[in-house]
């Protein structure tokens, strides 16, 4: 018998889009799911919403809500963006220096429970306005940024994965060397939220609660 949920709410990622080097910037809602097939973390991403995609088809009756989330960061945070900030130098591609954007957890946490309350349904990119270059984001985090041929850092970050010094490898690659931004506007406009950090407000609250405790 079927459950008759009337709302499925999925906490996806912008890495369903994936790492590209012609991704627009931003990228809005409508563009076409390509996750990076080397990162399965991505990969999955894309493949779990061609799923939620077919179950929204086939039960129009409920009403399905895809937040696609970008970079989480926050004083309580611990993921693979955050053990990268936490390393004391930030890997970089020779000749690569992509924009990143961040949601910040309080957002986050805000928003997943709107997307409950709220009588919406559709896709809907999460981050907070705006987006730094890597190496600004070095810069403010006082960390360096050491830029090396792409296999070379492909082959470095596997090293350091296979030892669990790192939570990601070389299949990640694509994250430090094209910019994945999402567009927000349907995130404002149609579903009447606005995020309280900016993408910078973001990363520097994280730089200050974070880095600088530890320094």
């Amino acid at each position: 018998h079927e459950a008759r949920v009337k709302k499925l709410v999925i906490a996806s990622s912008i890495g369903a889009y994936g790492w590209h080097a012609d991704n627009p910037i931003p990228i809005p809602e409508t563009f076409a799911l390509r996750g990076n097939s080397e990162f399965p973390y991505s990969r999955n991403k894309t493949t779990v919403e061609h799923l939620v995609a077919e179950f929204a088809e086939s039960h129009p009756r409920c009403d399905v809500v895809v937040l696609r989330i970008c970079n989480v960061l926050g004083p309580h945070v611990h993921n693979a963006i955050s053990a990268g900030l936490e390393a004391l130098v930030i890997m970089g591609v020779r000749g690569c220096d992509p924009f990143l954007a961040f949601t910040h957890e309080e957002d986050m946490n805000e928003i997943l429970f709107e997307a409950l309350r709220k009588p919406v349904r559709g896709e809907f990119n999460v981050a907070g306005d705006g987006m730094l270059r890597l190496s600004t984001m070095a810069r403010l985090a006082g960390r360096r940024l050491v830029r090396l041929p792409e296999r070379m850092v492909r082959g470095i970050l596997n090293f350091l994965f296979w030892c669990r010094l790192l939570p990601f490898g070389g299949g990640q690659l694509g994250f430090v060397q094209h910019s994945c931004i999402p567009d927000t506007s349907k995130l404002r406009i149609e579903f009447g939220y606005h995020t309280r950090y900016t993408s910078e407000e973001t990363f520097l609250d994280f730089v200050r609660e974070r880095l600088k405790r530890k320094s």
